[in-house]
């Protein structure tokens, strides 16, 4: 299944058992640390996303390296339960507790076939991995921030890496004077797509469904958000899309 067509049943499930309560434990993004508690180096660092899933249990694990004088020399195996990803997507709790699925974890550093990942974003731990050894243990996919077609294949956070609960959109780009807010109680911004990217900026949009074949009939879009803050701490993140 394609990745926007993953966004598409991701979104409509999610925004469909959002309000039957008795869907609570529907698949979601759950959040495996707070925003408070992540480093702000981490934040600062930020550049990607690795996302990994298993079926081979918890056990399953990641070889790290560190790089040295251009060469990578192998530091630790660690199996993916003791690390901690920002978020999951999946059921929560899950369904099956023995698998990893779709955690993601922050990438910091990229470089031929290497990611350098936080394993831990609240002591700002951070490994290098290699994907092609990574792959034969995991599946894996790389989102890199820059990457707008890459990020166009996923729903987007844009309150959970703010204290506040609310966010600015701007009518433009680099126009810090014209913009409006918008508050984590409107459900209708819990689920935005990435429509441009321009000088620091992502536009957004509300995706619009068919009623009856719940089809994406497009994209509605609302304005600009600011990818990082003042002091060039992230501020988005990306969710729902399941990437097995």
């Amino acid at each position: 299944m394609f990745a926007h067509k993953k966004m598409q049943v991701a979104f409509v499930l999610a925004t469909t058992f959002l309000s039957l309560p008795t869907f609570a434990d529907a698949p979601s993004e759950g959040y495996h640390v707070a925003y408070k508690d992540i480093s702000k180096e981490v934040l600062r660092n930020t550049i990607g996303i690795l996302t990994i899933n298993s079926t081979a249990g918890k056990k399953a694990a990641l070889q790290t390296y560190a790089r040295e004088a251009g060469q990578y020399v192998p530091v630790a195996l660690l199996e993916a339960a003791d690390t901690t990803p920002i978020s999951s997507f999946g059921y929560h709790p899950p369904v099956d507790s023995g698998t990893i699925e779709n955690y993601r974890y922050p990438i910091i550093a990229a470089t031929d076939s290497y990611v350098r990942i936080v394993y831990d974003p609240v002591k700002n731990l951070s490994g290098w991995i290699n994907l092609i050894e990574t792959g034969k243990r995991f599946s894996t996919s790389v989102t890199m921030l820059h990457d707008l077609e890459a990020l166009k294949s996923f729903s987007i956070d844009i309150f959970s890496f703010t204290e506040s609960g609310k966010r600015k959109f701007y009518k433009f780009p680099g126009t810090p004077d014209n913009h409006f807010l918008v508050e984590k109680s409107d459900m209708s911004y819990w689920f935005l797509t990435v429509m441009d990217m321009r000088k620091g900026y992502l536009q957004l949009g509300k995706p619009r469904f068919n009623d009856s074949t719940l089809e994406l009939e497009g994209v509605d879009p609302i304005g600009w958000i600011r990818i990082r803050d003042d002091q060039g701490l992230l501020t988005f993140w990306i969710m729902l899309v399941d990437m097995c």
